[in-house]
C-alpha cells in the first residue's frame, strides 16, 4: 500500500507533545498496597503460607504444582485437631479483616470483604 492510503488511516488524535508523562496505569496501586490482604483459601490458605518455604525447599527443582500437590497431601493427612489452629486464625483473619478496623484510605465506609 501507498503512504498515502495509511496516512489517511491514522489516528486522529494528536502526537503526545514531548517531556508529559501518561497517567499511570493504575492510580490507586499504591493504596492497594497499603491495604490488607484479604484472607484466602480457609485454614488450608493458613497451613499453606506457614508451610510454603519447608514444602518448597522438600521439592527443590520441581514445579509450583508439586509444592501445592505435597501441601495437599500434607493437609489432608491431618486430623481435624491439627486443622483447628489454622482454620481459627482464619477466622480471625476474616473477622479483622471484615470488621473495618482496617479503613480503606479514601472510603468512606468500613473494608468490605470476608
Amino acid at each position: 500500500q501507498d503512504a498515502s492510503a495509511l496516512a489517511s488511516r491514522a489516528s486522529p488524535r494528536a502526537p503526545r507533545p514531548p517531556g508529559t508523562a501518561l497517567p499511570p496505569a493504575f492510580p490507586s496501586s499504591a493504596m492497594a498496597l497499603e491495604q490488607p490482604k484479604r484472607p484466602a483459601g480457609g485454614g488450608y490458605g493458613i497451613f499453606l503460607s506457614e508451610k510454603r518455604a519447608e514444602f518448597t525447599k522438600q521439592c527443590a527443582g520441581q514445579t509450583a504444582s508439586a509444592v501445592a500437590k505435597l501441601a495437599g497431601e500434607n493437609w489432608k493427612a491431618l486430623t481435624p485437631e491439627q486443622k483447628a489452629p489454622y482454620e481459627k486464625k482464619f477466622l480471625e483473619a476474616k473477622i479483622t479483616l471484615s470488621s473495618g478496623t482496617h479503613a480503606r484510605p479514601g472510603r468512606r465506609g468500613p473494608a468490605r470483604g470476608g
